[in-house]
């Protein structure tokens, strides 16, 4: 089985990626934080900004593959600080563009208690919310400079695939970096659907206009993976490989409109059915086909009465054994399965 290993990148040297690489390691994990070496003394990370050039090299001569990690944010971060590390960010794979050895990065916003040496300082420890700090870069400017790296990034062919999609792409990503050249394609792949998604991000931050051109190339790149008609079905599985596109397509162009309440048809079937799985009941089945709209299931958003009532009851069993104050009614299952003292 690949194995993936976290390293810094001040001891990866050419002995040590060779090792790594008759281990079974595939790709390191690599915290760099920071292109700027003032940051990373404040962090006390104990390496210098350079030690990530030659650590790429002696995985590049392994055939090993990285995934770099940098944090936005951090205090004392200021406008020269993010520069930096956005350019050491889009550079990784400029001495490897043919075939990149940095295949994804991850960009983070700075949260305050993620470093214990650091919430101890300036009042950190104090703060209401993680994201809560002051400074020259708080969370919000560290935020939209994420998406911008995420939007440079993209525009790079040779740069780095971003984090901001990873949650839709684990699975994917893993297997890029375990099949040998066909990682490379898949890096490719990725790469389309990523500036797909970064031009209408771009559209929504920035109020650009996306080229008509530009879309039909990474249509035609994120299709060719795709076979319209896998060879070898039979007929009842071309008909639910065709009705199942349909639907696809159908949903597609209801979310695409503005619709607050979700009042297309495919939309409230879809939202019926989910309902259904939820509640097991067919008044909110019902409710939710007609109107579009998910039933109310209760939580966070209880009113204050209800949520009082509930606590009082939840109360009151504590107090008696687990017994239920009379003229109080739990559900079926709990009360079966509420111990009961004895007489």
């Amino acid at each position: 089985m690949p194995v993936r290993a976290n390293v810094r990148a001040g001891d990866v040297d050419p002995r040590g990626a060779k090792l790594m690489a008759s281990a079974g390691v595939r790709e390191v994990l690599i915290g760099q934080e920071s292109g700027d070496q003032r940051l990373l003394n404040a962090m006390r990370k104990g390496a210098r900004v350079n030690d990530l050039w030659p650590a790429l090299e002696a995985l590049a001569a392994q055939d090993l593959n990285a995934d770099v990690s940098f944090i936005v944010g951090f205090p004392g971060e200021d406008e020269e600080s993010l520069r930096l590390t956005r350019r050491m960010l889009l550079s990784l794979n400029d001495r490897f563009e043919q075939r990149p050895v940095v295949l994804s990065a991850r960009v983070i916003v700075f949260e305050a208690q993620a470093f214990a040496a650091v919430a101890q300082r300036d009042g950190l420890s104090q703060l209401a919310h993680p994201f809560a700090y002051q400074g020259p870069i708080d969370a919000a400017r560290a935020e939209r400079e994420r998406l911008d790296m995420f939007i440079a990034t993209s525009r790079k062919a040779s740069a780095p695939i971003s984090n901001l999609n990873s949650r839709h792409m684990s699975a994917v990503r893993y297997a890029m970096v375990t099949m040998g050249e066909q990682r490379y394609e898949i890096f490719r792949w990725l790469k389309a659907i990523e500036r797909g998604v970064s031009i209408y991000l771009e559209q929504s931050l920035h109020d650009t206009k996306p080229n008509p051109r530009e879309l039909d190339q990474i249509r035609g790149t994120i299709m060719s993976r795709y076979d319209p008609a896998p060879k070898g079905m039979g007929l009842g599985q071309r008909l639910r490989h065709s009705a199942r596109k349909q639907v696809t397509a159908r949903l597609a162009s209801e979310w695409q409109k503005d619709t607050p309440t979700y009042g297309n048809v495919m939309t409230r079937l879809l939202l019926a059915a989910q309902a259904g799985r939820t509640t097991g009941r067919i008044g909110p089945v019902c409710r939710t086909a007609l109107t579009g709209k998910y039933p109310h299931l209760g939580g966070a958003n209880e009113s204050p009465s209800a949520r009082r009532r509930r606590e009082t009851l939840a109360d009151a069993m504590v107090e008696q054994g687990g017994d239920v104050p009379p003229g109080e009614r739990l559900p079926s299952s709990q009360s079966r399965n509420s111990p009961r003292r004895s007489a």
